[in-house]
């Protein structure tokens, strides 16, 4: 299997890097082919510390070159809506980082390439792929009806992330939440509080609802003292709690609590897992690379797919929206039947 490259920034650097440098020893018959940046030192120096045989500034090039079985696409959204329907009309099934592009038309762009071509590609939601998520998965799947689950809260907790829109960063709590509800939106507000000094949005909420009954609360606090990811799961008689590994994260390596009754049933660190002791594994970075290459090997179905992070990406899209408001508190209230 033949596998390029298209981005060498820092994200690339952090945990594609690592997470291909170790598939590859995991599965010798793999070719980290190509690189590609528009830098020419930085695709360089990457592929250099994680084994690829070549690096491109050109990625239609490498592409044309390379003719490889599978590309990771790791830029910012805007340039991953322009150039993946290029690549999926080749054929070549594809990784995308999230969230595969700004708005829903963006998404729906890309969606409608991989419908009509058929091409396998896979959202790179890392939280989906962590390995504490998965065994709350397992758990939910084995105790958790969906309709027994009463509310779902997520806190994104970050230190002084000063970017003007952070709702590209607080989509990954918008995947999970739908993630772990299992069951679809009907209804979501969203409230900003906006800073009477600077106009800069100080803090951020969505409160939801689910087709199965579920409440849903989000908080997102850019630019307090610590940085934390942390959701807890309520159901009838049971309880749910993960803190979440994170780069520079308080919390990490990341611990999983469960509750049945009042009683501890089951206590989890991220370390007791055996899916690697590094960051880039802990985290779903390694994971989700290792599912879409395996899936690729098998013929097997590679999820999230474009159709399916739609609700994550749209409620992103009116996470941005409702702060344009011009009061103190600003507020807008949305369907969940998607356009």
């Amino acid at each position: 299997m033949k596998v390029c490259l298209i981005g060498c920034g820092a994200h690339s650097r952090w945990v594609h890097g690592p997470a291909l440098k170790k598939y590859v020893r995991e599965h010798p018959d793999t070719q980290l082919a190509s690189c590609c940046d528009l830098r020419q030192d930085l695709a360089q120096a990457f592929a250099r510390d994680f084994g690829f045989a070549r690096h491109e500034s050109d990625w239609q090039r490498m592409l044309d070159h390379e003719k490889p079985d599978a590309v990771s696409v790791v830029l910012p959204p805007k340039l991953i809506a322009q150039i993946t329907p290029a690549i999926l009309d080749r054929g070549i099934p594809v990784l995308v980082e999230k969230p595969p592009g700004l708005t829903l038309h963006e998404l729906d762009i890309l969606n409608e390439a991989a419908q009509r071509t058929g091409t396998p590609h896979l959202v790179a939601f890392n939280r989906r792929f962590t390995p504490l998520v998965a065994e709350v998965q397992r758990l939910l799947k084995k105790d958790f009806p969906p309709v027994d689950v009463m509310q779902i809260n997520y806190d994104m907790i970050r230190n002084q992330r000063g970017e003007e829109d952070f709702s590209i960063t607080a989509v990954h709590s918008l995947d999970t939440v739908g993630f772990l509800a299992r069951s679809p939106f009907v209804q979501a507000t969203f409230d900003h509080r906006i800073s009477d000094k600077t106009g800069a949005v100080e803090a951020s909420f969505m409160r939801a609802k689910c087709e199965c009954g579920t409440s849903v609360h989000c908080h997102f606090l850019p630019a307090t003292g610590v940085l934390l990811e942390r959701f807890a799961i309520y159901g009838k008689d049971r309880t749910l709690t993960v803190e979440l590994p994170m780069w520079g994260g308080y919390d990490t390596p990341g611990c999983l609590h469960y509750w049945v009754n009042g009683e501890l049933a089951l206590r989890l660190s991220g370390d007791d897992l055996p899916d690697g002791a590094e960051l880039f594994e802990q985290s779903g970075f390694y994971q989700e690379n290792a599912c879409f290459l395996d899936a690729l090997r098998s013929g097997s179905a590679l999820s999230p797919g474009f159709e399916e992070v739609r609700p994550a990406v749209y409620l992103m899209e009116q996470y941005r929206l409702a702060k344009a408001g011009p009061v103190p508190l600003a507020g807008i209230t949305v369907s969940l039947s998607l356009p």
